[in-house]
């Protein structure tokens, strides 16, 4: 057998010393990467870490594209087959860059950590499991034997008390019999000495003698007469009865075992992992963190139903104009072009976040004042408190969750609630409201202590809830209730696929509908005001108002965007980020009293919860 010397990655074969020289000489085989085998012995990860990777569906080719949406690594022919309909695909290169000052790798370094932890955990309780199983072994074996002596000390005592019983019957009626015998052998006696008083008396006395001894002797006669007829009819055979009861006899068909044994199997217990946590309060703009870095937005000249951006990046402050040197391109396009500059890495305990300037379009000041990141569970609302708190609400199958944050940052509260959330509101100071669609209950929190204080049944299965000025509007099914006081009434929109609500205190109601990714605006009674569409706007999942209702952000999830329109519905900024960055926004909240704006974002591994100081000099139409 001929020693290998070495190994061909792409061939993923061994090879001799002469084979090598063929590979290194044939044109369609010198190209493959060749490592020596000791080199490999000594560092086996060589190969893994220096060849190229190829496609898993098309062997022949690199991978060299990734298509966000799918989370999938492909080849070119991918792009073009299984990925020609997916908007989200970037070359890997473009994908890798900065990639090691990113948060990505600190966050997969902490979920590796965290899994590293959990199976530690697991193994852990795998192995109190057997320890505790093996001792209930022992103790069922002890239990068995222990009530092994109880049954026989059981039935030596019934033993014992039965023969006891039959002794004292015994007893008792021999005596009787014994008593009776000894009466009727007297009698016996007594009628063979009159036998033989007449025998004397016919032998050797006198006729008159017998005469008269004849007549006592009848009345002896009839005497004993009447005693034994009484006797006879008295008398009565004694004899023991013996049976045993029916659970005696029947032992062994009704007691074929001694215990009921089988194996209880209750759900894995749960290892407490830290579902969210506070990341900074202070961070700084670096790449792939904070989506939005001000609100001091630039203008775009974007029509409404523009699909294109005008964007010129010698000046992002000044408004753009179509014949001037601007650079006119698409979304997707720009995304890939753009220059990527390489910021600085922000580091925690918990997580590395990094961002730049140039992921997002339209945007200038960092004023990220916190930041929130939620781990496995997905945010499903969120709202502010008095005092700058945050309440959120979270789920993930049958794990849902309130958490209560402070204005730094930190939780104060963590509840279970009982079923999935629907949304969340805070009606006052004092209450919040909480829906549970599957239960189709309103839900009152006490914002005290957060205890829940008092159920309303609503009919239909009620998501999202919001307030103002003690009025409350609904989404149940496909219909919007306006809670004012005690009256309920619908407010009739337009569409069925209803995504979020927002009431304005100047009676007017915000909604999104999902099949024309539209922002709706009507009146309470149900009169509209405008309808905005826009070709960069897609899944518009959340909508918020400014102070005053001066301005309306609109959140494109799909289209991974704020918009930003005036209270007419005319568009005046258009936040955008990069397409590598994360999925795109979820939820928006702005708090009114302290003027901050939380934004949920959706990323790869996790939700984020962004925080903003909004300037009070935000732009009014």
């Amino acid at each position: 057998m001929v020693k290998a010397e070495s190994w061909c990655s792409e061939c993923q074969e061994a090879l001799c010393q002469t084979c090598s020289k063929y590979h290194k000489t044939n044109k369609a085989l010198k190209n493959h990467r060749m490592f020596n085998v000791k080199d490999l012995e000594d560092e086996p990860t060589l190969v893994r870490f220096t060849e190229d990777e190829y496609c898993v569906q098309h062997r022949d080719k690199r991978i060299e594209m990734f298509c966000k949406h799918h989370e999938a690594l492909c080849c070119i022919i991918c792009v073009t087959t299984s990925h020609k309909q997916c908007t989200s695909v970037f070359p890997v290169e473009d994908m890798a860059e900065g990639i090691r000052n990113s948060g990505e790798i600190a966050y997969i370094t902490n979920q590796l950590k965290q899994a590293n932890c959990e199976i530690t955990q697991i193994v852990k309780d795998r192995q109190k499991n057997i320890s505790d199983f093996t001792q209930q072994h022992h103790r069922i074996e002890n239990d068995i034997a222990k009530f092994r002596q109880e049954v026989n000390q059981h039935i030596d005592e019934l033993e014992q008390r039965c023969k006891k019983s039959v002794d004292v019957i015994y007893k008792e009626n021999l005596s009787d019999m014994n008593e009776q015998v000894e009466h009727l052998q007297y009698r016996e006696k007594a009628i063979s000495n009159c036998q033989k008083v007449l025998q004397t008396c016919v032998k050797y006395g006198s006729d008159y003698k017998l005469f008269l001894e004849m007549v006592k002797l009848k009345h002896q006669i009839r005497e004993h007469d009447d005693h034994i007829h009484k006797q006879k009819v008295a008398m009565k055979r004694i004899e023991f009865r013996f049976a045993l009861t029916s659970p005696a006899t029947n032992f062994k068909h009704y007691l074929t075992t001694l215990a009921d044994v089988s194996v209880a199997t209750t759900p894995y217990p749960n290892i407490e992992t830290p579902y969210t946590s506070f990341v900074t309060s202070t961070p700084l703009a670096s790449r792939r963190s904070s989506p939005v870095t001000s609100f001091r937005s630039v203008d775009l000249d974007l029509s409404p139903c523009s699909r294109r951006i005008d964007f010129n990046a010698s000046s992002s402050s000044k408004k753009m104009d179509a014949s001037s040197t601007s650079k006119t391109m698409d979304l997707n396009e720009s995304y890939l072009e753009q220059n990527v500059s390489k910021g600085s890495s922000l580091e925690s305990d918990f997580l590395q976040l990094s961002l730049s300037t140039s992921d997002l379009i339209g945007v200038k000041e960092a004023d990220l004042s916190k930041t929130i990141y939620v781990n496995k569970l997905k945010v499903i609302d969120a709202a502010f408190l008095p005092e700058g708190r945050i309440m959120l609400i979270t789920s993930h199958e049958n794990n849902s969750r309130l958490f209560v944050y402070s204005s730094k940052g930190t939780i104060e509260k963590e509840i279970r609630l009982q079923s999935k959330p629907g949304g969340i509101a805070v009606l006052s100071k004092l209450e919040s409201a909480l829906t549970l669609p599957e239960e189709q209950i309103i839900q009152f929190i006490d914002n005290t202590d957060f205890s829940m204080a008092k159920d309303m049944k609503i009919r239909g299965h009620c998501h999202q809830i919001r307030s103002v000025d003690n009025k409350m509007v609904v989404v149940c099914d496909s219909e919007v209730k306006l809670f004012n006081g005690t009256s309920v009434r619908t407010i009739p929109i337009s569409g069925s696929d209803i995504l979020c609500v927002c009431l304005s205190a100047k009676d007017r109601l915000y909604y999104t509908v999902e099949s024309d990714s539209s922002l709706h605006c009507v009146s309470t009674m149900g009169r509209e005001v405008f309808k905005y569409c826009h070709g960069d706007l897609v899944c518009p999942y959340g909508v918020a108002l400014d102070r005053g209702d001066r301005v309306v952000y609109v959140a494109g999830y799909k289209s991974q965007n704020i918009h930003q329109i005036t209270a007419e519905g005319h568009l005046l900024t258009l936040i955008v980020t990069r397409g590598d960055v994360m999925s795109g926004p979820q939820l928006l909240a702005i708090d009114h009293d302290s003027g901050e704006f939380l934004q949920v974002w959706e990323q790869m591994y996790g939700n984020f919860i962004y925080v903003y100081d909004m300037p009070k000099d935000n732009i009014t139409p």
